[in-house]
C-alpha cells in the first residue's frame, strides 16, 4: 500500500458497465515526507475520500477486493483516510522493486476511516532498504502482522496473497506486510 493525497475527480459519463456508481479521483503518491513522489494516478474510492484529504490505496488485482462480490476493473483502489502519519525526517525515498525485503520502520500510520477488513490492523510507514541499510525506494504503508516497532529492520513481503495472509484475512485489500523482524543480515559481496 502506498500513501498518497487526493488532488482530483474524474468524471467518466462512458464507461464499463462494472464503474457505474464508482467514484474515481486523482491521486498524488507520496513520500514519507509528505512530498511528491512519482506520477499521479486514478483509483476508485472504496472509503467516502474528497479532494485534499491523505490517504493510502492499494494496487493490482487486491484493487477490486474492498468491491467484492462485484469485479470492477480497477488497478488502484484507495482503502483508507489517513489521520496522519509520524515519521524521522531525515531519511529518504525513491521507486523499489515489487518483491520481498528488507525495511526499516519508519513511523506509524493512524487511519480511522478504512476497509472494514483493515479494521484493527496496525499499519507501519516502512522505508525499503538495500543490503548495506541504505533507503532503496518509495516508503510504503505495511500491516504488522508481528509486533514491529519504529527504528526495526523488518522482511516486508510485497504480494497480495502473502500480505493477506499475514493479515489473516482472505480477499483483503492489502499488498504490503510485515512478516519478520530482522536480527541481522550476512551477505557475501563478490562485485
Amino acid at each position: 500500500m502506498q500513501l498518497a493525497r487526493v488532488i482530483g475527480e474524474v468524471v467518466a459519463t462512458i464507461k464499463d458497465a462494472n464503474l457505474t456508481g464508482s467514484k474515481l479521483l486523482v491521486l498524488q503518491p507520496l513520500a514519507a515526507d509528505g512530498g511528491a513522489a512519482g506520477r499521479t494516478l486514478v483509483a476508485l474510492d472504496s472509503v467516502g475520500a474528497g479532494v485534499g484529504e491523505n490517504v493510502f490505496f492499494v494496487r493490482g488485482r487486491e484493487a477490486a477486493f474492498p468491491f467484492y462480490p462485484a469485479e470492477p476493473p480497477t488497478d488502484a483502489t484507495i482503502v483508507g483516510i489517513v489521520d496522519h502519519w509520524n515519521v524521522a525526517p531525515t531519511w529518504s525515498c525513491r521507486s523499489a522493486p515489487l518483491v520481498m525485503q528488507l525495511a526499516r520502520v519508519d513511523g506509524t500510520v493512524v487511519a480511522t476511516q478504512k476497509n472494514r477488513k483493515l479494521e484493527g490492523a496496525k499499519l507501519l510507514l516502512v522505508q525499503p532498504l538495500t543490503l548495506d541499510d541504505r533507503p532503496r525506494g518509495t516508503a510504503l504503508l505495511a500491516i504488522d502482522s508481528v509486533g514491529a516497532g519504529v527504528g526495526e529492520k523488518v522482511l516486508v513481503v510485497i504480494e497480495g496473497k502473502a500480505a493477506g495472509q499475514a493479515l489473516g484475512k482472505k480477499a483483503a485489500a492489502v499488498d504490503a506486510a510485515i512478516v519478520g523482524i530482522v536480527d541481522a543480515v550476512d551477505y557475501r559481496d563478490d562485485e
